[in-house]
């Protein structure tokens, strides 16, 4: 069986400048950090992506997913989204604010354990 090439951000431009761009979909790869039971997620992508005015040129990104409840199940929904000129400073980001997220959550769950046993902080 030959080697199949993945995707390329290219090759699926390609296909939407000749009108098949509805066959075929294509997103970068990305990365995320998740704490236990918690809504958000914070993800890097790790492909680059095509420098554009929204990017301003950057080719690299972190963002945070909150998950949410809908009637139709459980979705997740962008709420921030921040461009980088390197990979690195782009996942730094996203596990500066997955650091931040977890002590606070376990800042909130240590004081609602406090107060249900009638402790004081």
């Amino acid at each position: 069986m030959p080697n199949r090439l993945p995707l390329t951000e290219d090759f699926a431009s390609l296909l939407q400048n000749a009108g098949l761009g509805n066959l075929i979909s294509y997103s970068p790869s990305y990365r995320y950090y998740r704490a236990k039971k918690d809504r958000f997620m914070f993800c890097y992508n790790t492909q680059a992506l095509t420098p554009s005015e929204e990017t301003k040129g950057r080719r690299w990104a972190a963002w945070i997913y909150k998950l949410k409840r809908t009637k139709r199940g459980e979705a997740y929904k962008m709420k921030k989204k921040v461009f980088f000129a390197s990979r690195k400073k782009a996942k730094k980001r996203a596990f500066q604010w997955y650091e931040k997220r977890v002590k606070d959550f376990a800042k909130k769950a240590e004081a609602a354990r406090l107060a249900a046993f009638g402790g004081s902080a």
